[in-house]
């Protein structure tokens, strides 16, 4: 919608437990996204 704000976070659950652990991948900051497709987002992510 016009004026929200959107992000994108990112936690890549390499083990399936549901949580956050170690060997899990994760983004190390919050990035924007424009209002519109999304095809096509890369967020870097770090090993936990």
């Amino acid at each position: 919608m016009p004026g929200d704000n959107y992000g994108l976070r990112v936690h890549v659950d390499v083990s399936g437990s549901g949580v956050m652990e170690s060997g899990d991948l994760v983004s190390a900051e919050a990035n924007p996204v424009p209002a519109g497709s999304t095809a096509g987002l890369i967020a870097s992510v770090t090993l936990v």
